[in-house]
């Protein structure tokens, strides 16, 4: 099971910012010179809900939509963190935890 964890500072932000709050968690192509690398991206949408390849979850008001094919490839208990980045402009980040994880050590 995948555990998907939203902050309470993004889903406040997302919910003040939006009526319909969905979250889509996706896999972009990175194309380095050596070839392609997948990476994982997240986009804010209101109201609007992706295709039926996602599958969604409901996190503290906010519909968070995870890519199929994605979850089938997640290891049992990792996890995705959903953030708020507070830079020059607020931007959603996401992290896998195992990506977390090893970046403290």
């Amino acid at each position: 099971m995948v555990r998907i964890t939203v902050s309470p500072d993004a889903a406040r932000y997302l919910i003040r910012k939006m009526k319909r709050p969905n979250v889509i968690v996706y896999r972009d192509i990175f194309r380095a010179k050596r070839g392609s690398v997948f990476i994982l991206r997240v986009r804010a949408a209101d109201g609007r809900e992706p295709g039926g390849q996602f599958e969604a979850s409901d996190h503290a008001g906010v519909t968070v939509w995870v890519e199929s094919e994605f979850l089938r490839r997640l290891a049992p208990g990792e996890g995705i963190s959903i953030g708020l980045d507070r830079g020059l402009i607020k931007s959603l980040k996401v992290e896998m935890a195992s990506e977390r994880i090893s970046a403290l050590a």
